[in-house]
């Protein structure tokens, strides 16, 4: 019969075992980690520190079919450098970058044809249709001699 400190002794023995197996997996999958690289880095916003003089951009490197390596591609500067303050310029850099991480998701490439994809785009975006489509607008005077419009 085992006394309650052979017990204790081999409970941790089994634990410290199955504790080192697992860490030990854990780390063999990691060193050897096959999975597929991705296309494209991260996209990140160029501020210049801050200095309004400079341009600024969002900038990103895409994956060269031919060469298999990531290639830094032109920064896209958009309409943002025509903003005066630093919070203008992020908000539409900000847009930019999310905008432009949707499509490289939904696998657009810069170094191929994206035409099937754009229209595949554009077949899935249905057209606006409000319920209101229909009604006739009518002019109404007001006392300031404004016009305007009103639905009925």
């Amino acid at each position: 019969m085992l006394t309650s400190e052979q017990i204790i002794t081999f409970a941790y023995d089994i634990a410290y075992d199955i504790a080192y197996d697992i860490e030990y997996d854990i780390e063999y999958e990691s060193a050897y980690d096959l999975t597929k690289p991705k296309n494209f880095s991260e996209l990140k916003i160029y501020t210049a520190k801050g200095d309004l003089k400079k341009r600024w951009y969002v900038y990103f490197s895409y994956r060269n079919p031919e060469s298999g390596k990531l290639k830094r591609l032109t920064p896209i500067y958009g309409k943002a450098n025509s903003y005066k303050t630093k919070e203008e310029r992020l908000e539409v850099l900000s847009v930019y970058r999310k905008t432009l991480l949707k499509l490289l998701k939904e696998g657009f490439n810069p170094f191929e044809d994206n035409t099937k994809l754009l229209e595949q785009r554009k077949s899935k975006k249905e057209p606006f249709t409000h319920k209101g489509d229909n009604v006739e607008l009518k002019p109404k005077k007001v006392k300031s001699d404004v016009y305007y419009t009103e639905i009925d």
